[in-house]
């Protein structure tokens, strides 16, 4: 299955490893882990600067996005299957 997650941007929903409130960001090791992955080119922007609402995790990247958690949860649990 599939799951859209801002931005035109879609992931299979077996590659999501957590899906974190943007504010956990604040953490200083959050921070660093944002950093490393920005450096490795892992980390994908998808919200515009200012609206970042989620960090999206799975096993080849990293995603800010727009979309709050619940809304994830919400399209994560309704997703349909892929054809």
């Amino acid at each position: 299955m599939l799951l859209h997650i801002g931005n035109d941007t879609v992931i299979p929903k077996n590659d999501l490893v957590a899906v974190l409130a943007y504010d956990a960001a604040a953490s200083s090791a959050t921070r660093s882990f944002l950093r490393s992955m920005r450096s490795d080119g892992r980390l994908i922007i998808l919200a515009e600067q200012g609206k970042e609402r989620s960090i999206v995790i799975t096993t080849e990247r990293i995603y800010v996005t727009g979309i709050s958690c619940q809304a994830l949860k919400r399209r994560a649990e309704s997703a349909l299957p892929e054809d």
